[in-house]
């Protein structure tokens, strides 16, 4: 007998159990390529060959601006005093105001100050006046006052006046105002108030003010002085053969013998054993060792 013929019911599901098991065929291929093996899916990157480090030159780091020398100290540093005078004529001229400018002030005081190295004692005096009465009013040279002051003492000095009190609380209160701006006076300043001091008899003020105005001074140092600015050199050593000689009124006598010891070993060595400053030192260090 032939063999019956699967009714519909049958043959559906046949055909649902056949794509059933597709799908899950499907699903097991799929999570197997995505999550047994996911370095297969993973895209290739092209990683290049390491480069090896190329050292660069150092950056230049910043460069010290030029320093530009004034004419006029230059003038006497190549020619003496008596090219100052020259170069700085026309400040003397009398509707010049020394005062214009700071420059033109410090170019004032640098031929005051050839006046006196020259011995013209009573032509600096005038000289110097001018310069003090030019800062008696608002000017743009007001930091130099101590500068200024303190030239006015020592020329005053030079041409035999006395009573320098007033003129030495001037030079306090300038001085301490520049300290109090944070604008340290010149060393001068402090040299010339020492002088004012120890004349007075305050040794104890004196001996300060020097060491201030001598501070950092040594071999090197005075031969710098001597090269770039020798109207400086003569007056600070002036004043630390000063300070020598008042450490020896208030009873320090090691400390002088080490200050005069010093010194003229500092001078020999810059300026040599035949400059009269030298010499000077010298002595003054032989009579500090002769003491007991």
């Amino acid at each position: 007998m032939p063999r019956a013929l699967p009714g519909a019911a049958t043959v559906r599901a046949v055909v649902a159990s056949v794509i059933a098991a597709t799908l899950l065929a499907s699903a097991a291929a799929w999570w197997v390529r995505h999550q047994v093996m996911p370095a297969e899916r993973a895209p290739r990157l092209d990683i290049p060959e390491p480069v090896a480090a190329v050292e660069l030159p150092p950056a230049p780091g910043p460069q010290p601006a030029a320093t530009v020398r004034d004419p006029v100290e230059s003038a006497w540093c190549e020619r003496g005093p008596e090219a100052v005078l020259q170069v700085t004529e026309p400040l003397a001229q009398p509707e010049r105001d020394p005062a214009a400018t700071e420059l033109d002030m410090r170019r004032a005081w640098l031929r005051c100050e050839a006046l006196f190295a020259l011995g013209r004692v009573d032509q600096a005096l005038t000289w110097s006046r001018r310069m003090v009465e030019a800062l008696a009013r608002p000017t743009p040279a007001q930091p130099l006052e101590p500068l200024v002051l303190e030239q006015h003492a020592r020329v005053r000095m030079a041409a035999g006046e006395a009573n320098m009190e007033k003129l030495e609380r001037a030079l306090q209160a300038s001085v301490e105002a520049r300290v109090m701006l944070g604008d340290p006076p010149p060393d001068l300043a402090w040299a010339t108030l020492g002088g004012l001091q120890k004349a007075r008899g305050d040794a104890k003020g004196a001996m300060e003010s020097y060491a201030r105005a001598l501070a950092g001074l040594d071999a090197p140092a005075w031969l710098a002085l001597r090269q770039r600015e020798p109207w400086r050199l003569q007056l600070l050593a002036l004043a630390a053969m000063d300070r020598a000689d008042g450490l020896v009124s208030l009873g320090r006598q090691t400390d002088a013998r080490a200050a005069a010891i010093q010194l003229a070993s500092d001078l020999a060595v810059a300026l040599g054993e035949g400059d009269p400053l030298t010499q000077q030192a010298n002595d003054l260090r032989d009579s500090t060792l002769g003491m007991e």
